[in-house]
């Protein structure tokens, strides 16, 4: 499965349905068409439909005005009209006007809440879009029962509809939209979980599956993966990544030479060597469909990925039974030599938590122990944080620190622009603080940041050499782990992929889109981890 992480546009022929190009507030870098084109030459990607961010959060008739200059010099790019849901009426024919005299092959309507779609206007204006001809796309769909209420609304307006973007967490209801509604296509930007573009297939057929990766917000390479790994025909893969978005945008011919060209498709990069996964758990995906799942897909993947180590830690016991948890999963990793553990422990619980640290430090099968801020009733800096994590220091417990997840308090304020889902890693202040003083008191005890923790993250490791940066997630911003390498250096880095929530190949697409280095490689998906967590060179 290893491949050219620098592909070009002549190893394979990739058409990305879904790309946004412009700024928006909380990202500082660029996000621009040299970005995305970037992108599109290191994939193999030979077009990419593109939305406008200013069209979507600014003004949509500037943003689609950009988007037709650069798109009339770019056979690249293949246009996508917004048509903002802010506009009056009268803005709103003028809209289709120009996006029609302009050469879109897409209307695109984001929908942010579930009440504009109870709006009379907003369904004339959809009526109106879809009297042109082209077809839709609703973009960045976060909140459950907008794809159901969505593909009621256009069942009778006979134009295909595009759901781009649509969060892993509506799944299911995803899954029964497309089931029922023949109109209905799905993009594969979103879908990090086991056996996800296996199930779209059974749902939705071979002709409505669109690869689309989310870039310049999102990296390619995690959703390139998921389809390159999917356990389906090449022709089907061929569809997916190519022939059915240039169907969907009107270019039935090209569709139909893509479909036939001798081209090679990408192959998925691996390891060099074996990796050691430093972030599992046994059953995390509550309300989410998966082909396989809990110990059976750890041990799946762990296999079919070749990992040396897979480094296990209990759903129970985060979310129900603490103790109980534990056992299942020290049950679960007994006489198989691959699977490592990680007992949960908690300022909650601190009593057992000890004696769970106390079982880690006499058995090398338990590596390091897992704390989520998530389910703790004490608050950050509370003084039973400080004596967990001295526990853990006296007895050279590593721990893996699997939140938080973000700031709530940054979360609420931040804008949450059409087609924009502003899933930020971070961290409270306090958060921060108190983890300084960790590393401060115990500098020999390393702590693994589950997701990286962000700007704040970066912060900790930055200031404290005992804390590691662990990147998986499953809305990773581009750019995430090169910024880690270069603000911390790469031996302050490791892999997980947090399984069986998000299968390996989306993980290791997070991490290869940052190009590394063998040197990197060696040290990111195996060497640090085994440094760090005492582990043996063999299985």
């Amino acid at each position: 499965m290893n491949g050219d992480p620098n592909m070009t546009p002549t190893t394979a022929s990739i058409v990305d349905a879904y790309t946004l190009v412009g700024s928006v507030t909380l990202r500082p870098e660029s996000l621009g068409f040299e970005p995305l084109f970037e992108g599109m030459r290191k994939r193999g990607i030979s077009r990419s439909a593109v939305i406008s961010l200013r069209a979507l959060h600014a003004d949509a008739r500037k943003g689609n005005a950009d988007l037709f200059r650069v798109a009339r010099q770019d056979p690249r790019i293949i246009p996508v009209g917004v048509l903002g849901p802010q506009a009056s009426t009268l803005e709103t024919e003028d809209l289709l006007e120009e996006c029609l005299r302009n050469g879109a092959s897409a209307l695109t309507f984001p929908v942010t809440e579930g009440s504009l779609l109870s709006s009379l206007s907003f369904r004339k204006k959809i009526e109106k879009a879809a009297a042109t001809g082209l077809p839709l796309i609703a973009c960045g769909v976060i909140h459950s029962g907008i794809p159901s209420t969505l593909a009621a609304l256009t069942r009778d307006l006979h134009c295909p509809l595009l759901l781009a973007g649509t969060s892993y967490l509506l799944f299911d209801e995803l899954l029964a939209v497309l089931e029922e509604h023949h109109h209905v296509y799905a993009d594969s930007s979103w879908v990090p979980t086991p056996g996800a573009i296996e199930l779209l297939l059974r749902y939705a057929g071979k002709e409505r599956i669109l690869f689309s990766s989310g870039s310049t917000l999102r990296p390619i390479q995690p959703a390139l993966n998921t389809v390159l790994d999917a356990e389906i025909e090449e022709q089907d893969k061929r569809r997916i990544l190519g022939s059915n978005a240039l169907r969907f945008f009107g270019r039935p011919q090209e569709a139909d030479q893509l479909q036939t060209a001798a081209t090679s498709l990408p192959e998925l990069r691996i390891p060099s060597t074996p990796a050691i996964d430093v972030h599992t758990h046994l059953g995390t995906i509550p309300g989410i469909s998966a082909t396989i799942r809990d110990l059976k897909a750890i041990e799946y993947f762990s296999s079919r990925f070749e990992m040396e180590y897979s480094i296990c830690s209990s759903y129970v016991a985060y979310h129900e039974d603490l103790d109980a948890g534990n056992q299942e999963m020290l049950d679960a990793i007994d006489g198989r030599a691959r699977l490592l553990g990680s007992p949960v422990i908690s300022p909650t619980h601190l009593d057992a938590s000890i004696c769970w640290l106390d079982r880690c430090s006499r058995d090398p099968k338990l590596p390091h122990a897992t704390l989520t801020m998530e389910t703790v009733r004490e608050e950050t800096g509370d003084e039973s944080y400080l004596r967990l994590f001295e526990a853990a220091a006296k007895r050279h417990v590593p721990i893996f620190l699997n939140g938080p997840s973000w700031d709530e308090r940054r979360l609420l304020r931040w804008p949450r622009g059409p087609g924009y889902a502003p899933f930020l890693r971070s961290a409270t202040n306090a958060d921060l603080q108190m983890f300084l003083e960790i590393g401060r008191r115990h500098p020999d005890l390393p702590i693994i940041l589950g997701h990286g923790l962000g700007k704040e993250g970066i912060e900790l490791a930055r200031q404290r050499p005992n804390f590691y940066l662990e990147l998986s997630g499953t809305y990773p911003d581009r750019g995430d782990v090169r910024r880690a390498i270069d603000a911390v250096g790469k031996e302050q880095v490791v892999f997980g992929t947090d399984l069986d929530l998000i299968v390996p190949a989306f993980a290791l697409g997070i991490y290869y889109e940052a190009d590394l280095s063998a040197e990197e490689d060696r040290l990111i998906m195996a060497e640090n981890a085994r440094r760090i967590l005492d582990l043996p060179g063999t299985v």
